[in-house]
């Protein structure tokens, strides 16, 4: 007799055990996924200017849409005339650490760490090189 209620209580303890467990898990599933919900996003229009010479710049504009698609479009600008140097589509993906892949049409594919202040409308887009350029929401 002493041994089935032995057994019994350790089946009890088990049971209560995996209950707690399942349910502490599926909670930290919860926080998880709002905690994405709440975090800022990269999907809009960004822009970035660079200063080439004394009279002319590059403007790059990239978008990101919500769809995973987008589209980066950079013009030579002067102070007489524009000229389109590229107007590419991509799509892209997110991953955590704040990672992105951009896949160009021809199969080219950047990844980029990214940093992004929402209070300042600015994000900052890190190559695997190193190389950083700084983007400003394109805000109508």
């Amino acid at each position: 007799m002493k041994n089935k209620v032995l057994s019994l209580r350790k089946l009890m303890t088990m049971l209560v055990l995996m209950f707690t467990l399942t349910i502490v898990s599926c909670k930290k599933d919860k926080v998880e996924k709002k905690e994405e919900e709440k975090r800022p996003s990269i999907v809009g229009a960004w822009a970035n200017v660079t200063p080439v010479g004394s009279f002319r710049n590059i403007l790059t504009n990239i978008e990101f849409k919500e769809n995973g698609t987008g589209n980066e479009y950079v013009v030579s600008i002067t102070n007489f005339s524009s000229t389109e140097i590229s107007d590419l589509d991509f799509s892209w993906t997110e991953e955590k650490n704040n990672t992105i892949n951009l896949t160009f049409e021809d199969g080219l594919v950047e990844k980029y760490t990214y940093t992004l202040d929402v209070e300042n409308n600015l994000l900052v887009l890190i190559s695997e090189s190193g190389n950083s350029k700084e983007y400003f929401k394109d805000i109508d």
